[in-house]
């Protein structure tokens, strides 16, 4: 198992064993934020249908978002006696301070492109339940102000639901954790599927199968699972090829998947997949892939991941009120404005998430530098 630096032992009572640190996960989670920035905002005529379905069906890297949420939160969390590392209530602060900040901000990013959109009590509503992050509960109002943030929805549920999972499934056995791991696929894909049937003409009923929390919870607990079956240490680590393999067999998908399984696509589909990369990433021996994902430049990246997912969404319409039709654009124009665009998004996602952990995530946390104990994980 590839292994950088050791973690710290957890604050508290207790000093919790180390466990290595996996820094391609790390870097991961850059790398899928930028494909989820390009399903959100990439639309060129000239690109060729083929390349194009690279972006457009990147909705099967939102459920690797989440599953890797899980795992990443159940691996660094995550008590030798089965419960968290540090108290429930400290836990949820973290992550609280970690994303809040970040995801409010983003929302009013957007307040004067969309308020007047909205009618006069309406809007009142939607800022309340965003603020609140509860948004994606009433589908609705989940794409209020800044879509990407109904995904603070989520997240809190999953936060809430570890500590629990945590305790229930500690002892469980390499075998029943794949059960579990199956099971929770079959949840995934039961209401895709369902969808997928019935094709309901309101577009209302995609928006809740896409964006409703406990419909995507499922993925997240794949990813706690997952790490429980690599804490188990059930198999020996896979050979170095075995994640390029597997993502080059994800970026296949991406073309060829038809387009009837659009929305299971969307919504967990590719797990197992996703899970043999994760743990050929966590698990695996060394390789290129390895090196690149847990490089200094993807680790620092990565850590920016949500705070790049949360600013895409609002900077792209600011730059479309300046640009106009970019997707009309030919070439070169429409070339220079991706490329411009993408670059901003990186440099404001990570002047972003270095601020407001400076001004807000520190100070209100109140723990010394030193006493700093567990890696941060971004979107987790």
């Amino acid at each position: 198992m590839p292994v950088v630096s050791a973690v710290p032992a957890a604050t508290g009572p207790e000093p919790a064993p180390s466990r290595p640190v996996l820094p391609a996960l790390a870097g991961l989670r850059f790398y899928a934020a930028m494909h989820i920035v390009l399903l959100h905002t990439f639309r060129a005529g000239w690109l060729p249908d083929e390349v194009a379905r690279l972006a457009r069906w990147g909705g099967s890297t939102v459920s690797l978002f989440f599953i890797l949420s899980g795992f990443i939160l159940t691996w660094v969390y995550a008590a030798p006696d089965g419960g968290l590392r540090m108290p429930t209530g400290a836990f949820l602060r973290r992550r609280l301070l970690r994303l809040y900040p970040t995801a409010m901000l983003c929302h009013l990013l957007t307040v004067p492109l969309v308020w007047y959109a909205y009618g006069p009590v309406e809007r009142w509503l939607r800022a309340a339940v965003t603020a609140a992050g509860v948004q994606a509960y009433w589908p609705p109002f989940a794409d209020s102000f800044n879509t990407p943030g109904w995904s603070l929805s989520f997240l809190a549920l999953g936060y809430l639901a570890l500590p629990p999972v945590l305790r229930w499934t500690a002892g469980w056995s390499p075998r029943r954790l794949v059960l579990a791991l199956a099971a929770l696929w079959a949840a995934m894909l039961v209401p895709a599927a369902a969808y997928a049937i019935v094709r309901p003409a309101d577009p209302l009923w995609m928006l809740a199968l896409f964006t409703f929390p406990p419909a995507r919870l499922p993925e997240f607990l794949f990813g706690v699972m997952l790490a429980r079956l690599l804490m188990a240490r059930a198999w020996p680590p896979p050979p170095a090829w075995t994640a390029p393999v597997a993502a080059a067999v994800l970026a296949a998908t991406l073309v060829l998947t038809p387009e009837a399984l659009f929305a299971m696509n969307h919504n967990g589909l590719w797990a197992p997949l996703h899970g043999v990369l994760l743990w050929a990433l966590a698990a695996g021996r060394p390789g290129w892939m390895h090196r690149v994902l847990g490089g200094p430049a993807s680790v620092r990246l990565g850590r920016a991941s949500f705070a790049i997912y949360m600013v895409h969404v609002p900077l792209y319409a600011w730059a479309l009120r300046l640009a106009g039709d970019v997707a009309s654009w030919t070439l070169l124009p429409s070339a220079a404005f991706y490329l411009g665009y993408l670059a901003a998004v990186v440099a404001l996602g990570v002047a972003l998430d270095r601020a407001l952990d400076r001004l807000i995530g520190r100070p209100l946390l109140a723990v010394p530098a030193a006493a700093v104990a567990l890696p941060q994980p971004v979107a987790g």
